[in-house]
């Protein structure tokens, strides 16, 4: 469970709380130190394989330049490209801890968006090529038969594919000699 908090959690936990709560003071911290070494020794240091999604996130920052960032940005980003669209209404709830009683007047309008529709129009479809590259990452991760494919193979397909459907969606070509050689490049497809 340390070994894996380390790696996992953004805030790994502590020797002590492990010492104390895991452990319930029956192991010397000493001790686990030695069976932490020892457990990494036996894997090799090998602690996981990257996913598909490992990889999709390299591919896209370095092919297209789109970065898959944290959900409290993708939310950001995700309202901003409703806002391009033309289909942002934004949200006046307030909080939980609100009394329920009085309505509050929203103090703050919504922020004007000054780009341009040319970039409002870019980062839609930006938007868009990330969220579909994704959820065809993620459903290609439950089917059986793309499962035991190499991962890296799999972002690169998801990739495609999206600007494919982004293609059809938006009439305009997204896939170019230049986009396939980045593509390929990156993804060090050509050397096998």
């Amino acid at each position: 469970m340390f070994i894996a908090s380390k790696f996992e959690d953004i805030y790994p936990l502590k020797m002590k709380t492990v010492y104390e709560k895991i452990a319930h003071k029956k192991l010397e911290i000493e001790r686990i130190k030695l069976l932490e070494l020892d457990i990494m020794k036996s894997i090799n240091y090998k602690i996981h394989a990257p996913t598909v999604l490992d990889f999709l996130k390299v591919y896209m920052v370095n092919a297209l330049g789109i970065e898959i960032l944290n959900r409290t940005e993708t939310k950001k980003k995700e309202e901003q490209a409703l806002l391009a669209n033309n289909n942002y209404v934004p949200s006046n709830k307030p909080n939980e801890s609100d009394s329920n009683d009085e309505i509050q007047p929203q103090d703050k309008e919504p922020a004007k968006d000054m780009r341009t529709p040319a970039e409002k129009e870019a980062h839609l479809q930006k938007y868009l090529i990330e969220k579909m590259s994704i959820y065809l990452a993620k459903m290609s991760m439950h089917e059986i038969n793309l499962s035991v494919r190499n991962p890296s193979l799999l972002a690169v397909g998801a990739i495609y594919v999206a600007l494919k459907i982004c293609e059809q969606l938006k009439k305009k070509e997204l896939i170019n000699a230049q986009v396939v050689t980045r593509l390929i490049n990156v993804s060090k497809m050509g050397e096998d």
